[in-house]
């Protein structure tokens, strides 16, 4: 067997790294402090006290401020049991160092084989979640990690969702806030019409065409004296439990500078439009800068306070109201407002990329499960269909409800009715579960294998039987269920 590793082969020693599953695996510090590791090398992982575990290549590299995930696109699995000294090596004093070529051939040679006899993952389900992250980055980015860098382009261009546009010199300066949602009875209501005017999602009523947060009606945006679809704010509305006093309200997001030509080598080759000649000339580089901060907030009815996440920013604030119902629950509405006034040139520089809001309990408190679902309006419907749905999702539980952008919830394990964090998601998922159609399995039951067998589960086939083997057809698990169920 061919043990050789081709010279031009990137490799690296990492120890004890942090595994989130078979093929990722997260190594702490910043990615600007490994910045040599790239896509395509190889990683050999040791443990503690030095044993080799396996060798992946790297398909992806995520980073934030403090970590970088890496994700791998081949793997091997040490079945030789064996240390890093065997090979002639030693731990690194970090957490990653990297290795010369004829000790990345010694390491694959450890376990009696070559780069070219790891295989490819064959694991749909993490295939499937590499092609989100990448429509991820792609769409909202960084796709280059906290510090990125955009090359020759606008990065408004470059990403196409969470954005909040500057303010335009002409628009309105104040206007009603979203009130706090989630009224519970009709005078909660009438105080919500009463509420103090404020800026937070003031570009969501306005004529340039943006609309009311949980406006339904999104196709009938009057466009006709439209400057922007782009909003200027985001927020949400949760509900914290009785007795909440405070919380951590965690703020993020990127903006972007550009960085002066002289300090960059960045060229691209184009025509003189004078001369009619190609020419190396310099372009435009935009360096993303991580902005905000963890702001403390006091939970006492009404206005919240204008705060601002980052002093190197004053015109981004965060502010909201603060309600509390008849059952002692807080009802909390946060804005993340982008109050800069575009500038005349660098537009770019006056947005907010990729923001987002975090807020959870207080660190050091004791109950973490702060955050409950979000009371409805106690509105009588006489609705049985209603009636229905609230029985069959009584177990999905709305814990916020966005304004102009998703939501997401973090739940305790042990009570799915309370939950420790809540989040704005620019990006929402979620993972449908697989649905197996039954019958096919020996084991399942015989009328639903009957159904199978006899082409009942076909609608066309339903169609096209005579009344009586129609009628057979359908009770056929009515029957069933009747004397086994």
């Amino acid at each position: 067997m061919n043990t050789t590793v081709d010279s031009e082969a990137q490799g690296w020693l990492a120890r004890e790294l942090t595994w989130l599953g078979p093929y990722v695996a997260r190594l702490e510090g910043e990615r600007s402090k490994i910045a040599a590791v790239d896509e395509g090398h190889w990683v050999a992982a040791a443990g503690a006290g030095g044993v080799l575990k396996c060798i992946g290549r790297i398909l992806r590299l995520r980073s934030d401020l403090a970590s970088t995930t890496i994700y791998f696109d081949r793997m091997h699995t040490f079945g030789v049991s064996g240390s890093v000294s065997d090979v002639g090596l030693t731990l690194p004093p970090g957490p990653i160092e990297r290795l010369r070529p004829e000790d990345l051939a010694a390491v694959f040679a450890f376990d009696g084989i070559s780069a070219a006899d790891v295989q490819f993952t064959q694991d749909v389900a993490y295939v499937r979640d590499l092609l989100e992250l990448a429509v991820r980055d792609d769409l909202l980015g960084p796709a280059g990690g906290p510090h990125e860098l955009i090359k020759d382009m606008s990065v408004r261009d470059r990403y196409l969702v969470g954005k909040l546009a500057p303010r335009r010199l002409g628009d309105g300066e104040t206007t009603p806030v979203e009130p706090a949602a989630a009224a519970d009875e009709v005078g909660d209501i009438e105080d919500e019409r009463a509420a103090p005017i404020h800026e937070p999602g003031a570009e969501f009523a306005s004529a340039s065409g943006r609309v009311e947060p949980e406006d339904d009606a999104l196709d009938e945006i009057d466009t006709t004296n439209n400057q922007s679809l782009v909003p200027s704010s985001m927020g949400f509305t949760f509900c914290a439990a009785p007795g909440v006093e405070s919380l951590a309200v965690d703020v993020r997001w990127g903006r972007y500078e550009r960085v002066p030509s002289d300090e960059h080598e960045v060229v691209k080759t184009r025509k003189n439009r004078a001369t009619g000649r190609e020419e190396e000339t310099k372009v435009k580089v935009w360096r993303r800068i991580p902005c905000g901060g963890v702001v403390p907030l006091t939970l006492s009815d009404g206005p919240i306070r204008p705060s601002t996440p980052d002093r190197d920013q004053p015109d981004v604030r965060l502010q909201g109201t603060v309600r509390t119902n008849d059952q002692g629950e807080r009802l909390i509405t946060l804005f993340l407002v982008n109050g800069q006034l575009e500038p005349d040139d660098n537009k770019d520089r006056a947005w907010l990329f990729q923001p987002e809001i975090s807020v959870a309990a207080l660190e050091g408190a004791v109950d973490k499960a702060i955050f409950r679902r979000r009371p409805s309006n106690e509105i009588v419907v006489d609705d049985p269909e209603r009636d229905r749905l609230a029985l069959i999702y009584r177990n999905r539980l709305e814990f916020a409800v966005g304004h102009g952008v998703s939501v997401h919830a973090d739940t305790m394990l042990e009570d799915s009715g309370k939950a420790w964090r809540v989040r704005t998601e620019i990006i929402p998922r979620y993972e449908i579960a697989v649905t197996e159609t039954p019958g096919l399995d020996p084991g399942d039951r015989p009328a639903m294998r009957r159904m199978v067998d006899e082409g009942w589960l076909d609608m066309s086939r339903l169609a096209e039987l005579e009344p009586r083997t129609l009628r057979d057809a359908l009770s056929c698990l009515v029957d069933d269920c009747g004397t086994k169920c």
